[in-house]
């Protein structure tokens, strides 16, 4: 928490929500801030 985002830290969210484990996933906003929006 408290760190700046680096690329990988979009990337891995991208990926997930291309897998099959995301498959429910839908509508939703997800804030990739490392902590700094809660």
């Amino acid at each position: 928490m408290g760190k700046l985002i680096q690329p990988e830290d979009i990337a891995e969210t991208v990926l997930f929500l291309a897998s099959k484990q995301a498959r429910m996933i839908t509508g939703q906003v997800i804030k990739v801030s490392g902590g700094k929006a809660l």
